[in-house]
């Protein structure tokens, strides 16, 4: 089963990065405070490419199409996500639909219908078509039929052992349409680690907690039931090295 992932990504020029790389982090970073757009983020483990029974390829698995209109859908590490267009403020209001753990090589929609392709040759469903030699499938559903993969859920944050400069805020980490919701922090010397969330995807960042860690001494918190904002950061007030990790259930 895949662990599904929360993701930072960026770079300045878009043809900077042509070549396959190998990385351990992938971030996007924009050089401007207006909002952008994401047409597309492919990431891979081993094999970037699938070989069908008899040769040939089929090439890189999509990960981000429109199906309906100005909402693109984001196929990323086992989740899809709901993509707004620019002028509904975009990767500011992404938001999760379902967490599915499955291999979906492509997908469109056309005539008010959704199309999935990735299918093996066992798995039997209503949903499911086969040409009449049985190589190749199809799924069949509508875009509703999204929110009953899987509930949302993952795990991730912004630092990782990561070195921080006191009073430099993370990355924002996405926190909306998530239910359960768990924080572990850690940091290599005594600090306080504040959170602070943006509760509508706006950009205005209030405090929700802070919390005083002990050097080397974890510290998990579970956020109330219920409780929800949109994206969520971290910001110390010493140099240290630091772990701010969500779990998503």
């Amino acid at each position: 089963m895949l662990q599904p992932i929360a993701l930072a990504v960026g770079f300045e020029d878009v043809n900077a990065v042509c070549q396959a790389v190998t990385a351990r982090r992938l971030r996007v970073v924009s050089n401007s405070r207006d909002y952008f757009r994401i047409y597309e983020i492919a990431l891979f483990e081993d094999r970037p490419e699938i070989e069908p029974d008899g040769g040939g390829r089929f090439g890189v698995a999509r990960v981000c199409r429109e199906v309906a209109t100005e909402r693109d859908l984001l196929n990323v590490h086992g989740s899809f996500y709901e993509l707004p267009a620019r002028n509904a403020q975009g990767l500011a209001k992404i938001r999760p639909i379902s967490t599915h753990d499955l291999f979906v090589h492509d997908f469109c929609s056309h005539n008010g219908l959704l199309f999935f392709t990735g299918i093996d040759g066992e798995t039997e469903s209503d949903h499911i078509f086969r040409s009449a030699d049985g190589k190749a499938a199809v799924w069949v559903g509508v875009v509703d039929d999204l929110w009953k993969l899987g509930k949302p859920r993952g795990q991730g944050g912004p630092w990782k052992e990561t070195l921080i400069q006191a009073g430099q805020p993370s990355d924002p980490y996405l926190m909306t349409g998530y239910d359960r919701k768990e924080v572990e922090l850690t940091s290599a010397s005594d600090a306080g680690i504040l959170l602070e969330v943006d509760v509508d995807g706006t950009g205005l960042w209030i405090p929700y907690r802070k919390f005083n860690l002990t050097a080397g001494q974890p510290l998990s918190h579970e956020f109330p039931k219920g409780y929800s904002a949109y994206w969520i950061r971290a910001v110390s007030d010493a140099d240290t090295t630091a772990t701010v990790q969500f779990r998503y259930q």
